[in-house]
């Protein structure tokens, strides 16, 4: 029973099998019989597109074929479609590609008057000449030769031909080959809890940012940010040193006391991120985005607290040192604290471009950077309200430019 279910399946999987191959050749045998090219020896050479009926398409490819080789000429023969893009398409892709004289440039259509009527909504400035002649009218190698000699009378001017180019000229860059590199200025508002002192309300970052353009709309980004804030302790106290010290009571010989009460705070963070963003449908420069970064954020933050009270009794004179022969520090604290935050994070944003030309884009931005601490109820966490401002310098490749010769240029 299994063996016959078996045989059953294998046969119907070969059946379908052999239908696919059947649909996928027989499709690719339309494509293929629906046009003729010829290119000719030479460069530089005029183009006779031919749109016929199908059912005179045999008899009309023989002749012409004879003489494309008597006359060397590009030759391209499609048959007649009612679907007029692909018949400005083909005739476009082939004079874009070949190098083709297109001052000459011309077309034969032999169809009925009903089925020419159709490509009257078709902008044919491009063609030096065309001509109309009825399928059922057979013609004689000797009779084309006499029509082709007509064609060859009529030829465009070059300016004419510049003329047409203006108005068809289409530039156009790979949108799937863009990226970019950037640098931002980045402000950020902290919400932590913390028992640790010193921690800043606002951390100010650099951001190092490149993109790379994956779809017309989906771009991945990297970036990489530093915020450092050092202080100098040594200027700090001198500061307070200086503004207390009385120079005239030293001389004297009377004891100068000198309080030092201050706080020493400071940070180095970084962060790195990868992640997506999706561009929304826009019109104009303003390109609004949304997206999500896997960030690794690591800060170090120290706070260092003095209070100390330094006596100088200048009673015994200054020895040849400099300094006086008496001074005492008082009881006081000091202390230093560091604290420590490393935590990987998804940090969902949303942002705008502003395009300030074909290569700048200003980027404005804001995100969240939550610390996955802050939502298992952890005893010390950090996140991080973040808003960036700066530029993005597009890199992408060289133009490609193409000409839409033939265009719909009515309605039906």
């Amino acid at each position: 029973m299994n063996y016959a279910l078996l045989a059953n399946l294998q046969l119907g999987l070969l059946v379908l099998f052999s239908l696919g191959i059947t649909s996928v050749s027989y499709t690719q045998q339309l494509n293929g019989e629906s046009e003729f090219w010829q290119a000719a020896d030479a460069v530089n050479r005029p183009l006779l597109i031919v749109v016929v009926d199908t059912t005179v398409a045999t008899e009309w490819e023989g002749m012409l074929k004879v003489h494309q080789a008597q006359e060397d000429y590009n030759l391209l023969i499609l048959k007649d479609t009612s679907d007029l893009g692909w018949f400005c398409q083909r005739v476009n892709a082939t004079l874009n590609e070949e190098p083709i004289n297109k001052r000459r440039v011309y077309l034969l259509g032999a169809l009925a008057k009903e089925q020419q009527a159709k490509y009257n909504i078709i902008d044919r400035q491009i063609l030096a000449d065309e001509h109309w002649v009825d399928p059922t009218e057979t013609l004689s190698l000797q009779q084309w030769r006499d029509l082709w000699g007509q064609f060859q009378k009529h030829t465009l001017w070059t300016y004419d031909v510049e003329a047409v180019q203006r108005k068809a000229t289409i530039v156009e860059r790979s949108e799937r080959v863009e990226g970019g590199i950037g640098l931002s200025l980045m402000t950020s508002t902290t919400a932590f809890h913390s028992s640790a002192e010193g921690l800043p309300n606002g951390i100010r970052f650099w951001s190092y940012n490149a993109y790379r353009k994956l779809h017309p709309r989906w771009l991945l980004n990297f970036s990489f940010d530093v915020g450092v804030k050092l202080p100098n302790p040594q200027r700090i106290i001198q500061e307070q040193i200086f503004s207390q010290v009385d120079i005239f009571a030293l001389f004297n010989g009377d004891e100068v006391e000198i309080t030092l009460d201050t706080e020493i705070k400071g940070h180095m963070t970084g962060a790195l991120g990868v992640g997506l963003s999706y561009l929304l449908p826009s019109k104009g420069r303003l390109l609004p985005y949304v997206g999500t970064d896997l960030r690794f954020f690591g800060g170090n933050f120290f706070f260092g607290r003095i209070d100390t009270t330094i006596v100088i009794d200048s009673s015994g004179g200054f020895p040849s040192g400099g300094s006086p022969d008496d001074l005492n520090l008082r009881d006081g604290n000091e202390d230093f604290t560091p604290t420590n935050f490393f935590y990987l994070t998804l940090s969902p944003h949303v942002g705008l471009y502003h395009q300030l030309g074909e290569r700048l884009l200003l980027d404005l931005n804001a995100a969240y950077q939550p610390d996955p601490a802050s939502f298992r109820q952890g005893e010390d966490y950090f996140s991080l309200f973040r808003w960036r401002m700066g530029l993005r310098y597009r890199l992408i490749g060289k133009r490609s430019t193409r000409y839409e010769y033939l265009r719909i240029a009515a309605t039906p």
